[in-house]
């Protein structure tokens, strides 16, 4: 069934039930609704979709050259989220450098084991093992044209990236000429294991540093509403809005209004509505059909970019008196949202980017 076929269904259903007045349902059982919403994780700096440019270089040290002989492999991992790539100079210029990567002389170090034998006496095992010390060197610098920065002039951040690694033997031995010999086998691989992770760490630590102040990230997030178990009819109305909630959202994209949408789950938001002046008794089962009703509209509302209305739900889901820690939550979510709306000139999880 399309989603218009879906939603004229459910709405003959909903008109056919809603003249009930109060009504007292039988036992209920609420379980869980998964569906899946796409959205932008947003940054702490609002740049116009027109001024989004950024650029890449990566500066090859010889210690990472035969790693990396093209900086290509580099430059196309790093990324500001909903931007154009560019070439260099653009409003964002985004340097890596990658300086040295030294292995110190190893050491013979000891470990002291000691245990008792039948009789009680101690007996002390001496153990030997190698380490060595690893100094990585490098940074990344974020350049900010005027055009795009508060202050209205260019700007540099650096991220340094100078770091330790500590090489320890992975065997240890009563013989130090075995100790000796094993490392002379194993410190190849652990300096080559030990280079690509550094690397790693600096294309996602200058990733993540750059994308929190300016990226719109897109995610795929997958959530739950509660959908009641039921025999009564409210159980199959229930189960047709809620499939239809999930059709509409399926249709969802991080990069595009979400206007459509919010106009095609106005009737299923209705629906929930009701269900709180339909279910007015205190009795368990009207907890848990009232429940599903404030929870499911505070979930819609933050995926909805409405916080304000997801805040009052989580407030009707804490005076519900049936799991208040949902209410907190979706409080807590919407929230978020808030600030981020407040603080910058996003309005929405959902905006233009070039891709």
């Amino acid at each position: 069934m399309d989603l218009k076929n879906t939603i004229k269904y459910f709405l003959l259903l909903f008109i056919s039930f809603k003249s009930f007045s109060q009504v007292k349902p039988q036992k209920v059982d609420l379980d869980k609704f998964s569906l899946v919403v796409n959205y932008q994780i947003l940054p702490s700096k609002f740049v116009p979709l027109e001024k989004r440019t950024f650029s890449t270089e990566a500066v090859i040290g010889k210690d990472f050259a035969s790693f990396f002989p093209n900086k290509e492999t580099l430059n196309s991992r790093l990324d500001v989220y909903g931007w154009k790539k560019s070439m260099r100079y653009s409003n964002i210029d985004i340097e890596i450098n990658l300086k040295s990567f030294t292995m110190g002389e190893p050491k013979l170090e000891t470990r002291i084991d000691e245990s008792k034998d039948k009789s009680g006496v101690v007996v002390k095992t001496t153990y030997y093992f190698v380490t060595a010390k690893i100094e990585a060197k490098g940074y990344a610098v974020v350049k900010l044209k005027a055009a795009i920065n508060e202050s209205g002039k260019d700007e540099e951040i650096v991220y340094s990236f100078d770091k330790d690694y500590i090489y320890k033997s992975n065997n240890e031995n009563v013989k130090a000429e075995v100790v000796n010999e094993l490392y002379k086998t194993q410190k190849a691989d652990f300096y080559n294991e030990s280079i690509k992770n550094y690397v790693e760490v600096v294309l996602s630590d200058t990733n993540y540093k750059i994308n929190g102040l300016y990226g719109l990230r897109p995610t795929t997030y997958s959530d739950n509403l509660w959908i009641i178990d039921s025999k009564d009819e409210e159980g199959g109305i229930q189960k047709e809005a809620l499939e239809a909630v999930r059709v509409i959202f399926s249709k969802m994209s991080a990069t595009a209004p979400i206007d459509g949408i919010v106009s095609e789950m106005s009737p299923l938001i209705e629906y929930f509505e009701s269900l709180k002046t339909k279910y007015t008794e205190n009795d368990k089962s009207s907890k848990k059909i009232r429940y599903s009703a404030y929870y499911n509209l505070g979930r819609i509302y933050i995926h909805l970019d409405q916080p304000e209305k997801a805040i009052k739900e989580g407030e009707g889901l804490i005076a519900n008196d049936y799991d208040k820690k949902d209410g907190k939550r979706i409080i807590e979510d919407a929230n978020y949202d808030l600030e981020k709306f407040k603080n910058t000139p996003f309005k929405s999880k959902h905006n233009p980017a070039f891709y």
